[in-house]
């Protein structure tokens, strides 16, 4: 790795997130403090694909840079990632955005810009999965993204269809929390025909189908919680609670998942699983198939991407470098 002062970051930022003098002098005096050459300032555009965005970093001469600088929310954190996946840049995560879930999902200063700023501008880096989906849509279009964290129909989807961008802004991630409420209590329930790794093909009628290499939702809620996002593996959670039984049963995972206790136990490293039941059903697969009887709500790393009918997820192992901060001593 070349030295740091004759290094560069380019900063991919979203220009409604990230605007004002205040950012530009954060950066400056993190670039003095570490002896860096100035960064540059590529804002993202509406609607604007990966392949776009590499051309307009290589007409600025910005494919030399030693890291991308993901500054913005989600949308533009999975942009910058998906370039960086095609030009072999590192990335860094400068969290400004309401809900930061793939710097969440990395255990990563999450509230802490500078502290997020100070690692994408450092040494050390841990090589991360992806997920290559590919969705259908009830008209026929077909969506072809790369996911970060977590893909899916039911409780995620719902949590982000009823979330306005006005609440985000104004509670952030507590905004997330009602859509979260509504997920779990609505009654309609949905028919798919599900398939892993090749597998015979099994049907369920599911409140919720996900799947990702991390758990973690806004508000701090885990709901893959043995993902992990550098196994080569995809998780896999079914809900299908049937009757006050199978209510009961997913309610009490549900917060027992949730609780003080096993929070604590996942950060000491205990990831030893809760016992479920048919209510609730964990899996681990490196390619996942579906088709739905009929279109349903699709999330895609708390993006609403549309009423999908088919869904293929593939893992990508060790297919990102991320900054992150140094371990501590």
């Amino acid at each position: 790795m070349r030295d740091l002062n004759d290094a560069r970051a380019v900063v991919v930022y979203h220009p409604e997130k990230l605007h004002g003098p205040r950012w530009q002098r954060i950066l400056t005096r993190e670039e003095q403090r570490t002896d860096r050459a100035p960064s540059l300032w590529i804002p993202t555009q509406a609607d604007e694909d990966p392949a776009t965005l590499r051309n307009r970093l290589r007409e600025a001469g910005a494919l030399d840079a030693d890291v991308l600088i993901a500054a913005g929310g989600d949308g533009t954190v999975r942009l910058t990632a998906e370039v960086a996946m095609l030009t072999g840049q590192s990335i860094g995560l400068w969290p400004v955005g309401s809900t930061n879930l793939f710097a969440r999902n990395l255990e990563l200063p999450a509230l802490d810009p500078a502290a997020g700023l100070r690692a994408a501008l450092g040494r050390t880096e841990r090589l991360v999965d992806t997920m290559a989906v590919t969705a259908v849509l009830e008209d026929g279009t077909r969506v072809r993204r790369t996911s970060l964290v977590l893909a899916g129909f039911g409780v995620d989807a719902q949590m982000v269809v009823h979330t306005s961008d006005e609440a985000k802004a104004q509670f952030g991630w507590l905004a997330y929390v009602d859509g979260v409420r509504r997920g779990i209590s609505r009654p309609d329930r949905f028919d798919v025909t599900y398939s892993l790794d090749g597998s015979t093909p099994q049907d369920a009628r599911l409140l919720t189908l996900a799947v990702g290499n991390g758990g973690l939702l806004p508000a701090g809620l885990v709901l893959l919680p043995d993902a992990r996002i550098d196994d080569g593996a995809l998780d896999v959670l079914l809900l299908r609670p049937d009757g006050v039984r199978g209510w009961g049963d997913m309610a009490s995972w549900f917060l027992k998942e949730n609780g003080v206790v096993r929070r604590l136990m996942r950060r000491a490293g205990n990831r030893r699983p809760l016992r479920t039941g048919p209510s609730v059903q964990l899996f681990d697969a490196r390619e996942v198939r579906l088709r739905l009887r009929h279109p349903e709500d699709f999330q895609l790393d708390g993006e609403y991407i549309g009423r999908a009918v088919a869904l293929r997820a593939v893992v990508q192992h060790g297919t990102l470098r991320v900054r992150v901060p140094e371990p501590s001593r």
